[in-house]
C-alpha cells in the first residue's frame, strides 16, 4: 500500500512539474511575443529594430507560439532579398497549420497581390480571408473590407468595406483593432463608390489608432493634414508632427520627403538622405527610401552623383518590393521610380 501511495505520489509531482514548464514556456513565448511587437512597432522601451524584432518573434515561435510564425512572415515581406515572399508565404502557412488565423489572413493577403513567385488569385484571398473570419479572428474583416473597398473580385462598395472595418475595430487585438481604425479613416478620406469623403471623420479614426501609437496611423494623419479633402488649409505643423512621430517608430520616408522639400521645415538634403538611409536594410518604408536614393545618387541631390549607386539602389528597391518588373500597380511608386530609373540608364 506505501508503495502505491508513493507511485502515486510521484506520479503527481511529475505532472505537477510537466504543466508547470509548460505553463512557464508559454509565458516565455507571450513575452518574446510582446518583446518582438515593441521591437516591430516601434513601441518598446528600445523603439524600433528589425533585427531584434526578428529575434524576439524566432524565440517566441520556437517556444511554440502560433502568432509568431505571422510575425515571421511579415518580416520576411519587409525584407530585402530577393526569395522573401516565398519565405512569408511558408510562414504564414506555417502560422495557419498551427491554428492561428493570423496565418490564414497573411496567406490571403499575399494571395491578395502579384508578388513574385505568387500569382494573384482574388478567390483564394477571400477563402482564406472568410477562414480567418471563421476561426474567430477578425483581422479577416481587414482583408474582406479591402476587397469590398478596391472592388477586388468584387464591386466596389463602400458601406460593406465599413461594415467589415467596424467588425474588426472591435477586436481586443492592438494591431487587428488600430489597423482597423486606420483603415475607415482612409475610407472617409478617399470617399470610395458608395461613400463620401470627410475629412473630420478621417482624421477621428485615424487618430483612434494613433493614440495607441500604431504607427502606420501617423503617416495616414500626416498625408490628411498635407493634403485635406475639405476646404481646410493644411496643417504644416500637424503633418510635420505626424512624421516625425511616424520615423521615430521605424518609418522616415515621409519625413525625409519633408526636408527633401523644405515642407513646413528648413530644406535640408544631408538631413532627408540620412533618413531615406534608416529604412534601406529592410522595413515598411524600404523600397520608397531605396528608390528615393536612387533618384538622388542620379541627380546628385545632397550626395555625390553616382551611376553605379543609382543603379544599385534601384535595383535593390525593386527586389525589396517583390514585384514583377513589368507589372507596376497603382500606388506603387516607389517601384515605378525604381523602373524609371532602370529603364533610363538602359538597365
Amino acid at each position: 500500500m506505501m508503495k502505491k501511495c508513493t507511485a502515486i505520489v510521484l506520479a503527481l509531482a511529475m505532472l505537477l512539474t510537466l504543466f508547470s514548464a509548460q505553463a512557464f514556456a508559454e509565458e516565455d513565448a507571450e513575452a518574446a511575443l510582446a518583446e518582438g511587437m515593441g521591437y516591430w512597432w516601434g513601441t518598446g522601451p528600445d523603439g524600433y529594430d528589425m533585427k531584434k524584432a526578428e529575434a524576439a518573434f524566432q524565440k517566441a515561435a520556437d517556444l511554440g507560439c502560433a502568432d509568431a510564425w505571422y510575425w515571421l512572415g511579415n518580416l520576411a515581406w519587409c525584407g530585402v532579398q530577393d526569395g522573401q515572399m516565398k519565405q512569408a508565404l511558408a510562414y504564414y502557412q506555417q502560422a495557419a497549420d498551427q491554428g492561428c488565423g493570423l496565418g490564414l489572413y497573411g496567406l490571403g493577403l499575399l494571395y491578395r497581390e502579384e508578388k513574385r513567385g505568387i500569382k494573384q488569385n482574388f478567390n483564394t484571398a477571400r477563402d482564406y480571408f472568410q477562414q480567418a473570419v471563421d476561426a474567430g479572428c477578425l483581422a479577416g474583416y481587414l482583408g474582406l473590407g479591402a476587397m469590398y473597398e478596391n472592388g477586388e473580385g468584387t464591386d466596389k462598395d463602400g458601406n460593406k468595406a465599413l461594415e467589415c472595418y467596424q467588425k474588426a475595430s472591435e477586436a481586443e487585438d492592438w494591431y487587428i483593432r488600430n489597423e482597423a481604425c486606420r483603415d475607415i479613416g482612409l475610407l472617409y478620406y478617399d470617399g470610395v463608390k458608395g461613400f463620401e469623403k470627410d475629412q473630420a471623420k478621417a482624421l477621428e479614426w485615424a487618430q483612434r489608432a494613433a493614440d495607441e501609437e500604431y504607427v502606420n496611423a501617423y503617416t495616414s494623419l500626416g498625408y490628411f493634414y498635407r493634403y485635406p479633402v475639405d476646404s481646410s488649409e493644411p496643417d504644416v505643423a500637424k503633418c510635420t508632427e505626424m512624421y516625425q512621430k511616424a520615423a521615430d517608430h521605424g518609418r522616415p520616408y515621409n519625413l525625409a520627403v519633408i526636408y527633401e522639400n523644405g515642407y513646413g521645415v528648413q530644406k535640408n538634403l544631408k538631413t532627408a538622405n540620412e533618413l531615406f538611409n534608416q529604412a534601406i536594410d529592410g522595413g515598411r518604408d524600404a523600397v520608397s527610401c531605396l528608390a528615393a536614393l536612387a533618384s538622388n545618387y542620379l541627380a546628385g541631390r545632397g550626395v555625390t552623383k553616382n551611376t553605379d549607386k543609382a543603379i544599385e539602389y534601384a535595383n535593390r528597391a525593386l527586389t525589396a518590393s517583390g514585384e514583377y518588373r513589368g507589372v507596376v500597380k497603382p500606388g506603387n511608386v516607389g517601384v515605378g521610380l525604381a523602373i524609371k530609373i532602370l529603364d533610363q540608364l538602359g538597365q
